[in-house]
């Protein structure tokens, strides 16, 4: 592998570093690994990896805590022999728990429960695990976790390294210069932030540099990126279009048989079947996201070749989004 990420340029625009970085047929669906590991063995884990691969999607986001500390590992198992077919991401800022021999049998052993309670498995992917360190950006940490995950991840470079729930008082020169030299020897393409949401509009503003590509949560739900201006010079990248107020949607649905025969015939499609509800609200975040890269995570392989399938798809439908976008804000809690 060579040690210089291509198109490596000290100085390039966002633009300019994003049209390097990702394909112009590139899929606009990337899988999360935020769920890989705990309940899943490294095997069932790595391949829902590959059945991502295979359906056609280049671009995979993790991080040093996911899996507590061992998901980014598991993706390295792939990069030996297709990391030129990947667009690889990961994440400073958050440090895992010790690998030590009681904390893997803990771990373990919770890996074992959650199998047994699906739904508080899906309660808790967003939740760094027990002992993880949050807030880790000084510099040698830093430097420790790049060089962590490109030896995980088995690749002498990253394509993007996000800083991981970043605050605002957190960004200051030094760590501008750190990134922008970790580009010019050319251990990363391209940098940018993954944080709240209120948190990635405030360093939008104070720290542009900082935020040519934002990650945060948005769904029809919580629309965040009707909240933002498109940039050609940001690529922005969502998750969460399903997550727990899916789940919370579909409990809602099943108690209310009426109001869900009434969304049934408003939306065309059988609300209660959650394959066709699921797919409508991630066709509902990519029509959001016209320009970007909508997360997802999935622990059925089926499921992954089908979200892969249907971002093949041109998005022709509007009024059934408008619709839903209507309808949600029946939900108790909705942000509209």
């Amino acid at each position: 592998m060579s040690n210089i990420a291509p198109n490596a340029q000290q100085g390039q625009t966002g633009e300019e570093a994003i049209g390097t970085i990702l394909p112009p047929d590139i899929l606009r669906v990337g899988f999360g690994c935020a769920a890989l590991l705990g309940p899943l063995s490294p095997k069932e884990s790595e391949q829902l990896l590959l059945t991502a691969l295979e359906s056609g999607i280049q671009y995979f986001d993790t991080a040093r805590m996911y899996g507590s500390g061992e998901a980014e590992g598991v993706l390295g198992h792939l990069t030996a022999e297709h990391r030129h077919r990947m667009i690889l991401v990961s994440k400073a800022g958050i440090l895992p728990p010790s690998r030590s021999v009681p904390v893997r049998v803990a771990r373990k052993a919770a890996g074992i429960g959650l199998r047994a309670f699906p739904d508080l498995q899906r309660k808790i992917l967003d939740i760094p695990p027990l002992g993880a360190r949050l807030g880790v950006f000084d510099l040698p940490s830093l430097n420790a976790s790049l060089d962590t995950s490109l030896r995980e991840l088995r690749t002498d470079y990253l394509d993007i390294l996000l800083l991981h729930e970043i605050a605002p008082t957190q960004t200051n020169a030094a760590l501008m210069v750190w990134l922008e030299d970790m580009k010019r020897i050319g251990k990363i393409r391209s940098f940018g932030i993954a944080s709240d949401f209120s948190d990635t509009v405030k360093i939008m503003s104070d720290t542009p540099a900082l935020a040519c590509i934002v990650q945060f949560a948005s769904n029809v739900w919580e629309p965040n990126i009707s909240n933002f201006a498109r940039d050609p010079a940001r690529l922005v990248v969502t998750h969460s279009c399903l997550g727990k107020r899916f789940h919370q949607l579909q409990g809602w649905l099943a108690a209310r048989p009426e109001t869900a025969q009434r969304w049934s015939l408003q939306l065309n499609i059988d609300a209660r079947d959650p394959t066709a509800l699921a797919r409508l609200l991630l066709v509902e975040a990519l029509a959001s996201n016209p320009h970007g890269i909508v997360l997802f995570s999935s622990g059925r392989s089926k499921n992954i070749a089908a979200n892969a399938d249907l971002a093949r798809l041109p998005i022709n439908d509007t009024a059934q989004l408008a619709v839903l976008r209507e309808l949600v804000k029946e939900l108790p809690n909705s942000t509209h």
